[in-house]
C-alpha cells in the first residue's frame, strides 16, 4: 500500500511538472549576476562592466543561473552588448514568441542589455535577438513581401 501511495505521488508530481509553464518572465532583479553588476556600477566600480563582459565571453551567453531550492527551473538571462546607437533589443521566438513585445532592458550606466526568464531545465528552443528593432508587430504587417522583409531583420 505504501508503494502504491508513493508511486501515485510521484506520478502526480511528474504530471504537474509536465503541465507547468516552460518559461516565465521574471523581475529585472532576478539574475544574481546582473544584480551584482548593477550594484557595482552604482558603487562606481570603474571596471565592473568590463569584468562582466570578460566573464560572459568565458562562460557564454545566455547566462544560466540556478534557483536555490528549485531543481526544475533555472534563471536564463539573455544579453546584448550594445553601444551608444542601441535604441532597443527584442527577443524573438523561443521564450518570447514571435512578436516585438519582449524587449530587453538596458542596465543604466552600461552597454548591457538583458532580459531574464525562469525556464524549465528540460526546455530546448531557438531564439533571435533583434537590436534597434522597428517594434512592428507581425500581426500588423500586410503582404508576403513585407512579412519576408520583417523576418529578415532577425
Amino acid at each position: 500500500m505504501r508503494l502504491q501511495s508513493a508511486l501515485l505521488f510521484l506520478l502526480a508530481a511528474a504530471a504537474a511538472l509536465a503541465q507547468s509553464a516552460t518559461y516565465l518572465p521574471t523581475s529585472p532583479n532576478a539574475s544574481p549576476r546582473v544584480s551584482l553588476l548593477r550594484k557595482e556600477v552604482l558603487a562606481g566600480k570603474p571596471v565592473a562592466e568590463e569584468q562582466f563582459w570578460k566573464s560572459v565571453r568565458k562562460s557564454g551567453a545566455p547566462l544560466i543561473e540556478a534557483i536555490p531550492g528549485d531543481e526544475h527551473f533555472s534563471l536564463v538571462t539573455f544579453l546584448w552588448h550594445g553601444n551608444a546607437d542601441t535604441r532597443n533589443v527584442v527577443i524573438f521566438d523561443g521564450v518570447a514568441g514571435f512578436d516585438a513585445k519582449d524587449r530587453m532592458l538596458r542596465l543604466a550606466g552600461t552597454d548591457v542589455w538583458f532580459k531574464t526568464y525562469k525556464v524549465r531545465n528540460d526546455a530546448q528552443f531557438a531564439y533571435n535577438l533583434s537590436p534597434n528593432d522597428p517594434l512592428t508587430s507581425l500581426n500588423d504587417i500586410k503582404g508576403d513581401d513585407a512579412i519576408r522583409d520583417r523576418l529578415a531583420m532577425f
